[in-house]
């Protein structure tokens, strides 16, 4: 049995909630093995690009798991080492919503005629800074090419430069960094080269750096959310500046194109942005995710997209 041990730091505010998805108290909060999983295979099925969604849900299940006919149990697994350890002073209370001021004088009051903003409540999160582990155990065949331990360490550190955990993952919140790797410090600086040798490994000869992006090389016909494009932006001195840039951004260029909430048409913003750290300052990754609306929808012509990115960018 083989084991990797990832030492974490949070980035931005964590809104977790524990099994029972509720977290109105502190004390509900809670990091989750499956909440990590979760996450990692989302990113993994992201970078395939795969045309043919048949190979990509059987390469899936032999890497993650399945309940079709041998599919079987995942090649891993996972456990978060301190999820009982979140005290009263790693939590605080954070706005999901940063640019809403939460009084009288926030932007929405007079356009919606209330006399006091409502979406600018604070809610209990897993504060910045708070350190946890991940451990990963796993039986995997050295001699296999297909997903290595290698393999495995790529997509969780992947995962950790382009992902987040919880609410509001996809506008910043959620964002953490590996800080250590089986003990041994992670000093590694992130950039287009590095990331681009994570997905080497994970999704050979799918992408390649064009200027100030990583894009995809090539068309892709998968009706999913795969990767397009990666862009890392300029420097922020402070974490809640940039998450309110994020916010204003969501604000300004709201429309289908960035998701939507509708009863009849839910869509997950297929504009996803995190937070890395560096020294002190911060930089927004920006992934651009295929957009693929349900059948017969009309999304209406203005594609905002790109606006929203320059915003933060």
């Amino acid at each position: 049995m083989n084991q990797l041990f990832f030492q974490c730091r949070a980035i931005t505010p964590m809104f977790m909630a524990g099994a029972d998805n509720k977290a109105r108290q502190a004390s509900a909060l809670e990091l989750r093995a499956p909440s990590v999983k979760g996450v990692m295979r989302f990113w993994w099925r992201a970078a395939q690009a795969e045309s043919d969604i048949a190979i990509l849900k059987r390469k899936e299940a032999a890497i993650f798991g399945g309940t079709g006919e041998r599919e079987g149990k995942s090649k891993f697994s996972i456990r978060i080492l301190n999820s009982a350890g979140i005290g009263v002073g790693d939590c605080r209370e954070y706005k999901p919503l940063p640019h809403h001021t939460g009084n009288s004088s926030c932007f929405c009051v007079q356009k919606q005629g209330e006399k006091r903003c409502s979406k600018g409540r604070p809610q209990p999160a897993i504060a910045t800074d708070h350190i946890f582990s991940v451990a990963f155990s796993n039986s995997f065949d050295l001699l296999s090419q297909d997903f290595t331990q290698e393999h495995l360490k790529s997509l969780f550190t992947l995962t950790a430069i382009m992902g987040g955990l919880g609410k509001r993952s996809r506008r910043g919140f959620g964002s953490f960094q590996i800080t250590q790797v089986n003990g041994q410090s992670q000093s590694v600086a992130v950039d287009l080269n590095y990331i681009l040798s994570l997905l080497e490994l994970l999704a050979p000869q799918k992408y390649y750096i064009s200027g100030n992006n990583i894009v995809l090389e090539g068309n892709c016909d998968g009706s999913y959310p795969y990767i397009k494009e990666i862009t890392i932006g300029k420097l922020y001195r402070s974490i809640d500046r940039l998450l309110e840039v994020i916010g204003e951004a969501s604000h300004d260029y709201a429309s289908m194109y960035l998701g939507t909430a509708a009863k009849r048409q839910r869509l997950a913003s297929p504009i996803y942005v995190s937070v890395i750290a560096e020294g002190n300052q911060f930089r927004p990754v920006i992934t651009t995710l295929n957009t693929e609306f349900s059948p017969g929808y009309q999304a209406g012509p203005l594609n905002t997209q790109n606006s929203f990115k320059v915003a933060i960018l």
